[in-house]
């Protein structure tokens, strides 16, 4: 497996971009989180999703959208 994207120096430019007060020991402990976190969102943007009907339309309701 690859070596995660997630670092110490990645984390910490994030918290500095958001304005978030963390230090380093409290950003070392989010690091295995985070790199869980994007390891199981590239697994959910591999799955084929082509056949699998949208959970919920929307559809203009007569009169609405329609030009009449």
């Amino acid at each position: 497996m690859a070596e995660s994207p997630v670092t110490l120096e990645t984390l910490r430019q994030l918290a500095a971009l958001a304005g978030l007060p963390f230090g380093d020991a409290e950003l070392a402990e989010l690091v295995p989180q985070a790199a869980a976190l994007l390891a199981e969102l590239h697994r959910l943007e591999a799955l084929d999703l082509a056949a699998v009907e949208p959970a919920l339309r929307f559809a203009c309701l007569p009169g609405e959208g329609d030009g009449g």
